[in-house]
Protein backbone atom coordinates (compact mmCIF):
# COMPACT_ATOMS: atom_id res chain seq x y z
CA UNK A 1 0.00 0.00 0.00
CA UNK A 2 1.18 3.47 -0.80
CA UNK A 3 1.55 5.62 2.29
CA UNK A 4 2.04 8.99 0.59
CA UNK A 5 -0.63 11.66 0.72
CA UNK A 6 -1.79 12.40 -2.82
CA UNK A 7 -3.15 15.47 -4.52
CA UNK A 8 -6.54 15.12 -6.23
CA UNK A 9 -5.64 14.66 -9.90
CA UNK A 10 -2.63 12.38 -9.31
CA UNK A 11 -4.93 10.24 -7.13
CA UNK A 12 -7.44 9.95 -9.99
CA UNK A 13 -4.63 9.04 -12.39
CA UNK A 14 -3.51 6.32 -9.95
CA UNK A 15 -7.02 4.81 -10.06
CA UNK A 16 -8.40 6.18 -6.78
CA UNK A 17 -11.83 7.80 -7.02
CA UNK A 18 -13.19 9.55 -3.92
CA UNK A 19 -16.74 9.38 -5.38
CA UNK A 20 -16.70 5.64 -4.64
CA UNK A 21 -16.60 6.33 -0.89
CA UNK A 22 -19.46 7.46 1.35
CA UNK A 23 -18.76 10.89 2.81
CA UNK A 24 -21.99 12.01 4.49
CA UNK A 25 -21.87 11.81 8.27
CA UNK A 26 -25.23 9.97 8.21
CA UNK A 27 -23.49 7.13 6.35
CA UNK A 28 -20.54 6.86 8.74
CA UNK A 29 -20.92 3.81 10.98
CA UNK A 30 -20.60 4.30 14.71
CA UNK A 31 -18.39 1.98 16.69
CA UNK A 32 -14.90 0.55 16.55
CA UNK A 33 -13.82 -1.24 13.39
CA UNK A 34 -10.68 -2.57 11.82
CA UNK A 35 -10.36 -1.09 8.35
CA UNK A 36 -7.80 -0.98 5.56
CA UNK A 37 -6.53 2.44 4.53
CA UNK A 38 -7.13 2.81 0.80
CA UNK A 39 -5.49 6.17 0.10
CA UNK A 40 -5.05 9.67 1.49
CA UNK A 41 -5.74 13.04 -0.14
CA UNK A 42 -4.72 16.54 0.82
CA UNK A 43 -7.78 18.69 1.51
CA UNK A 44 -8.51 21.67 -0.72
CA UNK A 45 -6.94 23.96 1.87
CA UNK A 46 -3.84 21.77 2.07
CA UNK A 47 -3.94 21.86 5.86
CA UNK A 48 -5.68 18.55 6.50
CA UNK A 49 -5.60 15.03 5.13
CA UNK A 50 -8.71 13.07 4.07
CA UNK A 51 -8.34 9.32 4.59
CA UNK A 52 -10.35 6.84 2.51
CA UNK A 53 -10.79 3.35 3.93
CA UNK A 54 -11.61 0.15 2.07
CA UNK A 55 -13.81 -2.35 3.85
CA UNK A 56 -15.12 -2.50 7.37
CA UNK A 57 -14.42 -5.44 9.59
CA UNK A 58 -16.39 -5.53 12.89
Amino acid sequence: METNVLEFFPALEAGHDPKNYAYAKEQAPLGTYAAKLGFMLWSKSGLTINCFYAGRFP
